[in-house]
């Protein structure tokens, strides 16, 4: 996982930018979370900010991915905040 560190010393973007990119991370993780229980596929019920995504989750029915390139049969230019890197 990275740091606010890592963004900030390593970014060629703007604080303002990077202050967003961590706020959609945090936000992500929690809507993230809410599916994975939604899903049952996970069992503990841990806050959000002490909860640790997994990869990838996945049960009979669904499968869940965490901050993972997906492959398509489109070009996607940008498919993560942080593309600068």
């Amino acid at each position: 996982m990275r740091t606010v560190a890592d963004f900030t010393l390593r970014s060629p973007l703007p604080l303002s930018q990077i202050i967003i990119i961590i706020i959609h991370y945090g936000v992500a993780k929690v809507i993230r979370q809410k599916l994975a229980e939604a899903a049952e596929l996970i069992a503990d019920k841990s806050p959000y900010y002490r909860h640790t995504p997994a990869n990838v989750l996945e049960n009979d029915n669904f499968k869940l991915s965490w901050n993972r390139s997906i492959i398509t049969d489109k070009t996607i230019p940008a498919n993560r905040p942080n593309s600068h890197e």
